[in-house]
C-alpha cells in the first residue's frame, strides 16, 4: 500500500524533469553565451572575393539547423527593405538547404546574395562562433560591427528586429557615425553554437 503513493509522486518528478530537459533543448540552451565577440577586430579588412565594394556590406549568418535562425531570417527582410538602397546584403548560408529553396522558403530578396558555406569554414574563418550573428563592413570591406539580434528578453521578434543591435549599427554607418556602445548581450555569441 506504502508504494500506490509513491508512484503517481515519482510519474510527476519524471514528467518535471523531462518537461525542464525539453525546455533546455529547445529554448534555454540557444541563451547561454558561447562565447564573446573578442576575436572580432573592427576595422579589420574583410578579403572576401564575394564582397561588392562601393557600399557597406551586411552579412547575415544563417543554419536552417538553427531554430533562432529560422525565427530570425522570417524577420530579416524588415532590414534588407529599410537599408536595401545603401547596403549590399549577403546570408552566409551554413545550412544543407540550397541558395534556390532557401530563397523561395523565406522569401528571401533577389538582390541578397547567398553564400553557400554548408561545413561552415568561412562562417569559423570570421571567427562566428554562433548564429543568428551579423558582421557589417563598411564600403572599403573594412569590420565595421559584429552582433546578434538579442534584446534583452531573447530574440528581436517581427518588430524588434530593426532595433537590433546590427541594424542600429547599420544606421550608424550609413549616417557616417561610429556605433554606440551596445551591452554584451547584444554583441556576444548566443543561439546555436557553430
Amino acid at each position: 500500500m506504502k508504494y500506490r503513493a509513491v508512484i503517481p509522486i515519482l510519474l510527476i518528478i519524471i514528467g518535471f524533469i523531462s518537461a525542464i530537459a525539453i525546455l533546455w533543448d529547445q529554448e534555454f540552451k540557444n541563451y547561454v553565451p558561447v562565447g564573446d565577440n573578442s576575436d572580432l577586430a573592427v576595422n579589420s579588412k574583410m578579403d572576401l572575393d564575394f564582397l561588392k565594394e562601393g557600399r557597406p556590406s551586411y552579412l547575415h549568418f544563417f543554419s536552417e539547423e538553427c531554430t533562432n535562425a529560422r525565427v530570425n531570417i522570417n524577420h530579416i527582410n524588415r532590414i534588407i527593405t529599410k537599408y536595401g538602397s545603401h547596403v549590399n546584403f549577403y546570408i552566409v548560408n551554413s545550412s544543407s538547404i540550397d541558395a534556390v529553396s532557401l530563397r523561395n522558403k523565406y522569401d528571401i530578396p533577389s538582390s541578397v546574395q547567398i553564400v553557400n558555406d554548408a561545413t561552415a569554414t568561412l562562417t569559423k574563418s570570421l571567427h562566428v562562433k554562433s548564429l543568428p550573428y551579423a558582421l557589417i563592413a563598411n564600403s572599403e570591406q573594412r569590420l565595421f560591427f559584429g552582433g546578434n539580434y538579442n534584446n534583452q528578453n531573447g530574440l528581436c521578434g517581427s518588430g524588434e528586429i530593426i532595433w537590433s543591435s546590427p541594424a542600429v549599427a547599420l544606421k550608424f554607418l550609413i549616417n557616417q557615425q561610429q556605433p554606440p556602445i551596445f551591452p554584451s548581450y547584444q554583441l556576444n555569441f548566443v543561439g546555436c553554437g557553430v
